[in-house]
């Protein structure tokens, strides 16, 4: 599996922006995930990765997922995932949000995949 983080036109890219603000701790953290999922296609742990919102394709809405880092709080969104895909977008990430505020995250990541990839 490849993956991908999405780049605007502006030519930011919201992912990676926030992984290198991110301490070294935190990076390997998430680096590790991410070379568990290019390696074996799936995180041993089953809440690892969430989905968050299903898709409607019939709307043009992608499905939104996250990747979890638990014991760091971590949270990295992913847009537009569907089992056995090859290829992995993510759009951007956080610090575990409270329950009110993923609503919002699902939307920032819808956003940013839509702006990002003009889908």
């Amino acid at each position: 599996m490849q993956i991908f983080g999405v780049r605007l036109p502006s030519g930011a890219c919201p992912a990676l922006e926030w992984l290198t603000g991110l301490n070294t701790k935190q990076q390997a953290g998430i680096a590790a995930r991410f070379r568990v999922l290019a390696e074996q296609g799936w995180l041993r742990s089953p809440d690892a990765f969430n989905k968050l919102d299903e898709a409607d394709p019939r709307n043009g809405v992608p499905r939104v997922d996250e990747i979890k880092h638990v014991s760091l709080n971590l949270r990295v969104y992913v847009v537009g995932f569907s089992p056995g895909d090859k290829e992995l977008f993510v759009t951007h990430g956080t610090i575990k949000p409270k329950k009110n505020r993923v609503a919002k995250e699902v939307a920032k990541a819808r956003a940013i995949y839509k702006e990002g990839t003009g889908a």
